[in-house]
């Protein structure tokens, strides 16, 4: 009689569950790691966006402001208009300063161009969407040489102003308010605005202080080729100071 010999079976390779909780521990580690890095990544790419949006706006406006201030005319006379800029104290003592003048078409060389002048009222407007920031506004009135004068047109530089500070150059230093009126139809050699705008954050932070270490702040200073000091005098070679 034959007989069989049935031999046990071997055990089949596997992980114990000491095993598999130690390698899902591990893995939970790595992947909060992970999260947190890519976490930290994407706010400060957030960060750096906002930051950029920010600058971007205000160096628009700046370029803006420099090609009105290339066409302005000497202030005064039939081609000429005035140049009155006001020191106004804004929203937590910051400054909100105006400035009114009329500019003209680049190409504007005789009384034939008249109706490219422009008249500009650049100011802050308190906005009701956003309280706590102001929005700075160009107010475009056109054809000054017509019998009745148009609607101004109002365009939108900025939102979120914080402060516009404006102060003048009249050849020997820097002033804070300009009225070509009283100055004998001077206009000053050169402004220089100082813009703070508060970009629009992911996560804006709580606290103030922290707040206003987000603002950005843009200085130009923007020279006038026409301007007229009081007297007469043209630019001709006068230092500037910068």
């Amino acid at each position: 009689m034959k007989t069989t010999l049935h031999n046990p079976k071997r055990p089949t390779a596997g992980f114990t569950l000491l095993e598999v909780i130690l390698a899902i521990t591990v893995t939970a580690i790595v992947s909060a790691a992970l999260f947190t890095s890519l976490s930290g990544s994407f706010k400060t790419r957030r960060q750096a966006e906002d930051h950029l949006s920010g600058r971007a706006t205000a160096r628009s406006v700046m370029e803006i402001l420099r090609a009105d201030m290339v066409c302005v005319p000497p202030a005064g006379g039939r081609i000429g208009g005035i140049f009155i800029g006001a020191d106004v104290s804004g929203m937590n003592s910051y400054d909100a300063d105006t400035l009114t003048y009329v500019t003209a078409n680049p190409n504007l060389k005789s009384e034939q161009d008249l109706a490219d002048l422009r008249g500009i009222d650049l100011q802050l407007l308190e906005s009701s969407d956003d309280p706590d920031h102001y929005v700075l506004v160009r107010q475009v009135t056109g054809n000054l040489m017509a019998v009745t004068a148009p609607e101004p047109t109002v365009q939108v530089l900025a939102r979120r102003v914080v402060s516009m500070n404006i102060r003048y150059y009249d050849g020997g230093e820097w002033i804070d308010v300009w009225d070509s009126t009283e100055l004998d139809n001077a206009t000053p050699l050169a402004i220089e605005v100082s813009l703070i705008i508060a970009p629009k954050l992911t996560n804006e932070p709580e606290d103030e202080d922290d707040l206003e270490e987000t603002y950005i702040t843009i200085t130009q200073v923007i020279r006038l080729p026409t301007a007229v000091l009081a007297g007469g005098e043209g630019e001709g070679g006068v230092n500037l100071g910068f």
